[in-house]
């Protein structure tokens, strides 16, 4: 076998070779021919390299399994997940991957996984020797809620031919019994947080600081509204002494009917001198009280 980089053809001799295995559940075994009647996209073996998929899904307690009785807990995985903005998870794959003593291979997230905002904590290398499930931590750093199936792609697998036997290959992890194997589960699983650096603590943290800052000009506006109302008012009555005898010719609704009608007097001033400033015409200020002093004294006359 070549030294380096095992292409697609390669890594079918390997896999006749049984240097190379991929077993699923219920000891099924990759096969190279049946995967060639595939979709290119859909094929597990790609021209260079071998795509991973989920086997079972596991979500990180809220409150942490006991240290001591850790070999007693054992996780439920799941086949579906959805997982929000900064939850993380943790992954194994479908497949048991066997490696001989003279392969090495290396573990990433494919790009697809990459562009839906998903991403893996760690990629990395697995020794010559190994045999047993792959593990994948994800963290959802998108915006939005991303579902994740047994079946998916998880991660791609480059497989390297080293130039001879390791002196001390990897011990199988599947020597391990199924005690180590729930301890050792539910150890790593403590270690996850179920929120990814606190993104979702902190989101509720600025929306709660968001509603404090509305609450403030709420609360400015509750001061606000009846220092104008009262402002307002003083206006009015000062208005109405400036008039001499003016409540004696006015009844209660007429004043109100006057009110309104200033204020309608006062809108079209202000649509008026708006159509001023649009055609670009010069009216002076002067002119402008005078225009308004005498439609106060119309006002007062009717």
């Amino acid at each position: 076998m070549v030294f380096g980089l095992l292409r697609d053809c390669e890594i079918e001799k390997a896999i006749a070779d049984k240097k190379l295995k991929f077993e699923y559940a219920e000891g099924e075994l990759y096969q190279p021919q049946k995967d060639k009647v595939k979709d290119p996209k859909e094929r597990q073996l790609q021209p260079s390299s071998f795509d991973l998929t989920i086997g079972k899904i596991f979500f990180p307690p809220e409150t942490e399994y006991d240290p001591d009785k850790l070999h007693y807990h054992y996780p439920k995985g799941s086949k579906g997940a959805k997982i929000g903005p900064g939850e993380s998870l943790f992954i194994e794959t479908a497949e048991t991957l066997t490696l001989a003593d003279d392969l090495a291979a290396f573990g990433f997230p494919p790009a697809r996984l990459s562009r839906s905002g998903l991403t893996m904590t760690n990629p990395g290398h697995v020794d010559p020797g190994y045999k047993g499930k792959l593990s994948f931590t994800i963290v959802n750093l998108g915006r939005d809620i991303m579902t994740i199936n047994s079946g998916d792609v998880i991660a791609t697998l480059l497989i390297f031919s080293l130039s001879g036997s390791a002196d001390v290959p990897y011990k199988n992890s599947t020597d391990k019994d199924e005690k180590e194997t729930r301890e050792r589960r539910a150890k790593l699983l403590n270690q996850l947080s179920p929120d990814f650096g606190n993104f979702s603590q902190r989101i509720v943290d600025e929306a709660a600081r968001a509603v404090q800052k509305l609450s403030v000009k709420l609360e400015w506006a509750k001061l606000l509204v009846p220092a104008l109302a009262g402002a307002v008012s003083a206006v009015f009555i000062w208005f109405i002494g400036f008039v001499p005898n003016f409540s004696a010719i006015a009844t209660e609704t007429e004043i109100e009917e006057i009110i309104q009608t200033v204020d309608a007097k006062i809108l079209s001033l202000s649509a008026r001198i708006g159509q001023l400033e649009d055609q670009k015409e010069i009216l002076s200020f002067d002119d402008e009280l005078d225009a308004l002093r005498e439609e106060i004294r119309k006002l007062k006359n009717e």
